[in-house]
């Protein structure tokens, strides 16, 4: 079980799946591990194609492991100065509002996949299961808040050395009466999610 109280943490309303083509990856910190640099598509609905330009030409990227939630690739050969990009299906992320600070449990469970070509580098995949989530001094669109209902939300949770990334809904058939609402503060439960460490 993980418990965490950070601060800072970002909500995104989950909105209509979307194709999109040639979109750029940014380095997430290694040359290994990349991220679509949009943060209103890092929500994939299917393991992207990955490319990356060599030269003049633009070949496939040797993928390892694909996290959905954050729109996150690792690769099995370092592409550090390269330009990589991809092709796939997402759903849109529309950004809904921040928070000063959280207080997150979550169990994790762990699993582990792919290695490069040497075998040396294995990709750890940390599953965010179970996961509830009580957000303090947050601040939503006014436009968009009022149209929540029991509508999908993307939390995006920062800590120390690493961040949760959970997809769920803002208390009960918001924004009822009997809503976990309490003034600037909010409620999540979340469906599923991810912890990354180190980016």
């Amino acid at each position: 079980m993980l418990q965490v109280d950070g601060l800072g943490g970002e909500l995104f309303l989950v909105s209509e799946t979307a194709r999109f083509a040639g979109e750029p990856l940014e380095d997430a910190g290694n040359g290994f591990d990349w991220r679509l640099a949009s943060p209103s598509l890092r929500l994939l609905e299917q393991d992207p194609l990955v490319e990356y330009l060599d030269g003049l030409v633009w070949r496939a990227a040797p993928v390892l492991a694909v996290q959905l939630v954050g729109g996150h690739v690792s690769l099995g050969r370092c592409l550090r100065w390269t330009s990589v990009r991809a092709d796939g299906v997402c759903r849109r992320l529309i950004r809904l509002g921040g928070a000063d600070s959280y207080r997150l449990r979550v169990e994790l469970v762990t699993h582990e996949s792919g290695v490069d070509a040497s075998g040396a580098r294995t990709f750890v995949q940390h599953r965010g299961e179970h996961a509830d989530c009580l957000l303090a001094g947050c601040r939503l669109d006014d436009v968009l808040a009022p149209q929540l209902g029991d509508r999908q939300v993307l939390a995006v949770l920062p800590f120390q050395g690493g961040c949760y990334r959970g997809i769920g809904r803002i208390g009960q058939g918001m924004p009822g009466p009997d809503a976990d609402r309490q003034g600037d503060r909010l409620k999540v439960t979340f469906d599923d999610g991810e912890v990354t460490y180190g980016r």
